[in-house]
């Protein structure tokens, strides 16, 4: 469970350290933040967005602040590296255990062999990649021997991305063609979507947070607020914790089985029967709790005969007839 803080904190680290508490106190995984320097990440031709983005970038001490602060949260940091010198920074200075790469770096082979080769889990976006795509940066980690430490994170680049936009069942298809870890960046409003991705297998998800107060940048669309982070966090615990396993027969549980005792219906007379009477099926009904002879014991009943009076609407048990209720003459 990724909260990805990316770039909502606007520039301003107190707001990064904020988000990375409050990811920390809702039980997340990782808080992740984005690590570039502008001039190395965004061509001065487009000035508008390249200085947009001078302004939302972090300097390499306040990103060594924020990820000492999380060490102290409690709380595991990552950071996507969006160039070479932020990813060497990430690699010796922070140490970061693991390394994202983008969905922005699709058809980037040498960045992304240079990540890989490492040794450490890389986590990679698969937004904008077709499946040709994905299927060739398989091969080419595979040939240069990294796809082992390898997850894949299925995802659509839109802020948001509608769902008529995320096929988040082609996670079942990735199973087909990729054997490592298989998870979703979610892009999407709300928190449903990455609930229903942990329901078909992600074991990874990884979700946008901004500030409560955000009123700008694209992330605000598909993000979650702090104020839902717990809920959020909790939810994808319990979904995981739900699925079990399908490998196994499905069993009882001891409370499950109490539940029986309830829920379940058990054999009644629906009329008195006198002392020497042999039931029949018009005699008998089923009503809770499942205390007495249970409801499939119906037929075996058919034909055994009364010892005592047996009152109406009395739950049957064994004593109230000659001998066990369990005859081989059941009528069908």
């Amino acid at each position: 469970m990724i909260l990805e803080g990316g770039v909502s904190h606007g520039g301003n680290v107190d707001i990064a350290l904020r988000l990375a508490k409050a990811a920390a106190d809702a039980g997340a995984s990782a808080f992740k933040l984005q690590h570039y320097h502008a001039d190395d990440f965004i061509s001065k031709q487009d000035q508008e967005w390249h200085e947009r983005m001078r302004r939302k970038q972090l300097t390499d001490g306040e990103i060594i602040r924020v990820a000492r602060a999380c060490e102290n949260f409690g709380i595991t940091f990552l950071c996507t590296a969006h160039t070479l010198p932020a990813f060497e920074f990430l690699r010796f200075t922070v140490r970061v255990p693991a390394f994202k790469v983008g969905s922005g770096e699709i058809g980037n082979a040498s960045f992304i062999n240079r990540i890989c080769s490492v040794g450490r889990p890389v986590l990679v976006s698969t937004g904008m990649y077709s499946e040709t795509n994905i299927k060739q940066l398989i091969k080419q980690l595979e040939e240069g021997s990294v796809s082992h430490h390898i997850a894949l994170l299925h995802c659509t680049t839109l802020y948001p991305a509608g769902p008529e936009t995320i096929n988040l069942r082609y996670i079942e298809r990735m199973r087909n063609f990729f054997r490592g870890p298989i998870g979703y960046s979610d892009h999407s409003e709300g928190p449903e979507v990455s609930l229903a991705a942990v329901a078909l297998g992600a074991s990874i998800i990884e979700k946008h947070i901004v500030p409560e107060e955000a009123t700008e940048g694209q992330d605000r669309f598909c993000a979650l607020r702090p104020r839902q982070l717990a809920g959020f966090v909790k939810a994808i615990h319990r979904v995981k914790a739900s699925l079990g396993s399908s490998l196994k027969p499905k069993t009882l549980t001891e409370t499950e089985k109490h539940s029986r005792m309830w829920a379940g219906k058990s054999l009644v007379a629906k009329r008195k029967i006198s002392p020497g009477e042999v039931v029949n099926s018009t005699m008998l009904g089923a009503l809770r709790p499942g205390t007495g002879i249970p409801v499939a014991k119906l037929y075996t009943l058919i034909g055994a005969k009364a010892v005592r009076e047996i009152p109406e609407g009395k739950l049957l048990d064994k004593y109230d007839f000659e001998t066990s209720y369990c005859l081989p003459h059941a009528e069908h």
